[in-house]
């Protein structure tokens, strides 16, 4: 079991490092920590153009490319800060127990249109990678963290399920009509003129100086970089902001709250 102490000794030292950000800046960072297991955090490790390309193909004309029906995710919805940093220290080292390959993120929630305040995803290719990761993340936190962690077998971005709610269900019910919602065949005309006329370019922004700096961990025994350290901060201002007092075990003191951010229930 990971316990609260462990999370302070990591990460204590992290919530003082003066990155000099601006409240602006603070809002269009990124939130997330990638991680690939026992390489650690790595904020380069992300997804390709292609999400961005299939997710701005759905909101142009409201078809779900067909290459993301066969994308799923494990969903972990940590309860409060202190789980989710309890979290990246499973997704960044095997020797929790998570050997896979798969990548995942630890991230907090601020879309106004999902629910869920902190939140961890394994993302897998296809319902048997899915099932079998499922099983082995739920073994996993329920030893490091609790029992009582909420995860989920979903499939794809919750953006297509507020159009199609029918979408994220991953594998059938066992009431009768409860299918997994199958490619429309009459998207992919839509589809096929879309990705031959149109093309999206991610835009990474240029780290600064600081945050490409690597900072080691209060006990010294892993580092990130500046940019990690931002997201983290971040993570910490966020659970001052919808009440969440456990972020004081690691800030050890009291953090402004983000003065854009509406409070929200964490699970």
């Amino acid at each position: 079991m990971i316990t609260d102490q462990d999370v302070v000794q990591l990460f204590s030292n992290f919530s003082d490092i003066p990155l000099g950000l601006t409240e602006a800046e603070i809002n269009t960072k990124n939130k997330q920590l990638h991680t690939t297991g026992s390489s650690g955090p790595d904020v380069e490790i992300s997804f390709p153009v292609g999400c961005a390309h299939h997710l701005f193909l759905f909101s142009r004309v409201n078809v779900i490319p067909r290459y993301c029906f066969d994308c799923y995710k494990v969903a972990i919805s940590p309860r409060n800060v202190i789980e989710l940093f309890k979290l990246l220290m499973i997704f960044g080292s095997d020797k929790y127990g998570l050997i896979i390959e798969n990548k995942r993120k630890c991230m907090v929630e601020g879309r106004i249109y999902c629910s869920g305040a902190y939140k961890g995803f394994i993302f897998c290719r296809g319902v048997e990678d899915g099932k079998a990761i499922l099983e082995l993340t739920q073994k996993v936190i329920a030893e490091h963290i609790s029992p009582e962690v909420n995860i989920q077998f979903k499939r794809g971005c919750s953006e297509y399920a507020i159009k199609y709610p029918k979408f994220e269900q991953a594998l059938p019910g066992k009431k009768r009509g409860q299918h997994v919602m199958p490619y429309q065949k009459s998207w992919h005309t839509r589809e096929a003129i879309y990705n031959a006329n149109y093309s999206v370019t991610k835009q990474i922004d240029e780290p600064s100086a600081l945050e490409q700096t690597s900072y080691s961990s209060a006990d010294g025994s892993i580092e990130y970089l500046g940019s990690e350290v931002a997201a983290m901060q971040y993570w910490l201002r966020y659970a001052a902001t919808i009440g969440d007092e456990s972020y004081l075990d690691i800030a050890g003191k009291i953090l402004p709250p983000l003065p854009y951010l509406k409070p929200r229930r964490a699970y």
